[in-house]
Formats: C-alpha cells, structure tokens, sequence
C-alpha cells in the first residue's frame, strides 16, 4: 500500500478520536454540566487548521490522479474537492460557535448543541464515504508509478496533535485523550 493512503487511514483514525472525545464534551454539555472549553477550542482548532494544510491535500492529489487515470472511477466518488471546501466550512462553523459561547455571546443551548452535533455526524460522513467509495477506486485504478508520484508531492508535516511532536496548544488535549482512552480499557477489561 502507499506510503500516503496508510497515513490518511491514520488520520482518519485520529480524526475518529477526537470525534469521540467531541461526543464525551457534548454529553457534558446536554446534561447541563460543564464540558471543556479548553479542549473544545483545540479540537476546532485542529480541524481548522490541520486537515486543510495537510490532510485533504494528499487526498485531493489522489483524486485528481484518479480522475485523469479513470474520470468514470472518481465521478464515482463525487466533487471530493468540493466537499473538502463544505466541511471546512463546517468546521469554521464549529470553531466560531465554541469561540462564541467562550465570549459568553448569547446563544441556545439547542443551537450549539445542534452546529456540534451536525459538524460530528457530516464529518464521521465525509470520511465513510472516503474509506468505502474513494480509497478501493484509488487502489483498484492507479497505478504503483502514481503511488510513487503522489506520494513524492506529499509534504513531509507532521500531524500536530498525533505526530510524533506535539504542537504545545494541543498537548492538553492529546494527555486528556490518552488518559480517556486508558480509562476506557481498564473498564473494558475490568
């Protein structure tokens, strides 16, 4: 397999994880305690920044490259560079709502919790329909000589959350997320 389509089912694991910690902060927030901001604001953030830089870069050299291989193969998939450009609309979204309520702007409860909800679900969406629909027609279509290719304009950035160096504004988050996770497998196996 590319060097490129294992790091992108690495993100999307990644990306996975913070999904679940977003659902942990919004069940906080539904029983009318207190998430996280702190963590909240990382993770908008994180999706503001690192997917955009980094992560649907690689994913849109793929598609181009399957598009000029099999145009038939990546209609299949749809406009991926365009949902790329509808989600980090989402998560501007997101992270404008967070800001919002950290400003104590006035706000429902109904509609953070639903931008949260909506932003979660599209995104768990949007990367589904990238491991069931993209992925298999990027394998079956392109060649090993496009693998090389694409996988000599991937930037070498490291994830700033996941990589082997955190960035320091999301070493809270990655400690809590380890932490989480420890816990959920002494629970699991106790």
């Amino acid at each position: 397999m590319a060097e490129v389509l294992s790091q992108l089912q690495e993100e999307h694991r990644n990306a996975a994880r913070l999904l679940k910690v977003l659902e942990h902060q919004l069940a906080l927030f539904d029983s009318a305690s207190q998430p996280d901001y702190e963590i909240l604001t990382a993770i908008a953030e994180y999706f503001t920044t690192f997917p955009d830089r980094c992560h649907h870069p690689k994913e849109d050299l793929i598609y181009r490259k399957l598009k000029e291989r099999n145009p038939s193969a990546a209609e299949a998939v749809g406009d991926l560079e365009a949902e790329h450009e509808r989600i980090a609309e989402l998560a501007q979204r997101f992270r404008d709502t967070v800001k919002s309520v950290m400003y104590e702007t006035e706000m429902p409860r109904s509609a953070f919790d639903a931008v949260l909800r909506q932003f979660i679900a599209e995104q768990r969406q949007h990367m589904e329909m990238e491991a069931e629909r993209f992925f298999g027609r990027a394998i079956a279509h392109l060649s090993e000589a496009d693998w090389a290719e694409i996988d000599a304009q991937v930037s070498d950035e490291q994830d700033p959350l996941f990589g082997a160096a955190t960035a320091a504004e999301f070493e809270k988050l990655r400690n809590d997320i380890l932490r989480w996770e420890e816990e959920d497998e002494a629970a699991a196996s106790g």
